[in-house]
């Protein structure tokens, strides 16, 4: 985030951060947070790549699309989503190429900026994370539902 932005938020009453001081991570839980969305994010380039909808991974992984959309999101257990990047051609080089990226910094310190807004304005680009403090509690209320 540039410094004009910064100083625009913080004005206007925002705090600004890293997502792992906004959520409280320590170093080991941000270190595999950056290798889950790594390797989430190498298997939807590798899909994309391989011309394969979610729904034509799907049925290769002898699931469903809806947990393949989860997996690219992240959200799945490390084993799960080795296994998708495996089942849609990954190599074991493919598979530490990714990991080497969170090595070297290519997936870089996530920014946070508390917003009180709606969901849809829940926006990720490359090394800034904008999230929305309701959606997150309506996520916790869900999950332990």
């Amino acid at each position: 985030m540039n410094a004009k932005k910064k100083r625009r938020l913080r004005a206007a009453g925002f705090k600004t951060g890293t997502v792992q001081d906004s959520l409280g991570l320590n170093d080991d839980e941000t270190r595999l947070i950056e290798i889950k969305v790594a390797l989430a994010l190498a298997l939807k380039q590798k899909r994309k790549r391989k011309k394969l909808t979610q729904r034509d991974l799907a049925e290769i992984m002898g699931s469903d699309q809806s947990r393949v959309a989860r997996v690219e999101k992240g959200d799945g257990t490390l084993d799960l989503i080795v296994r998708a990047l495996l089942k849609a051609g990954a190599t074991r080089s493919h598979i530490g190429r990714a990991l080497a990226g969170t090595e070297a910094g290519q997936i870089g310190q996530a920014q946070a900026v508390k917003r009180s807004t709606s969901h849809k304005s829940k926006r990720r680009s490359a090394g800034q994370v904008t999230y929305d403090a309701k959606t997150r509690r309506a996520a916790a209320r869900k999950k332990s539902a």
